[in-house]
């Protein structure tokens, strides 16, 4: 049995909702917190929207890819590039900026065709604006069938391996508190 290391570089892209003020009303009423077993607040709809991508063998994920020579060793490159040709989607960072952004990591094995491969993943935590959001996708026919924008809810229902979902909710949970 054979086994393979795979590293990728990509970039998890949300975008913070505005939230609207609740209406004004006569009556004031004061609505609890929901929390979980341990107290904390259960806040199931963080006010972020997640970009998500179909690979064509159906699996959602994050932006992410393998470096390639013209990166010159630079994953802020990585990801910048791979954003660029999944999506067509120019994020607006500088590289500096990039660079600036948390990075984030999770590694699993997967089988494929009588061995195992463990993979690696390094992503950039990525807090885009409204303009970024609202740019025109497009997918690359070659390896993406669909990419989308998805309430975080939604998101994690929609992410298809577990690592990815599991990093997500860290991920959020961590700018929520």
């Amino acid at each position: 049995m054979l086994n393979e290391t795979e590293v990728s570089y990509g970039a998890i892209l949300l975008h913070r909702k505005r939230v609207s003020p609740p209406e004004e009303t006569t009556t004031t009423a004061v609505t609890p917190t929901p929390r979980d077993g341990d107290g904390h607040a259960n806040n199931d709809h963080p006010p972020f929207e997640v970009l998500l991508l179909q690979h064509h063998k159906g699996h959602w994920f994050f932006c992410k890819g393998h470096a390639e020579s013209e990166d010159d060793g630079d994953s802020r490159l990585t990801v910048v590039r791979e954003l660029r040709e999944e999506i067509g989607l120019d994020c607006g960072l500088s590289l500096d900026e990039l660079g600036d952004c948390r990075e984030v990591s999770n590694e699993y094995d997967r089988r494929r065709k009588g061995y195992t491969v463990h993979k690696t993943n390094f992503l950039r935590v990525v807090l885009v604006s409204d303009t970024v959001r609202h740019a025109p996708l497009n997918c690359q026919g070659e390896e993406i069938l669909a990419v989308d924008w998805f309430e975080y809810r939604k998101a994690v229902l929609n992410i298809t391996f577990k690592e990815d979902r599991e990093l997500l909710i860290r991920v959020v949970a961590e700018l929520e508190a």
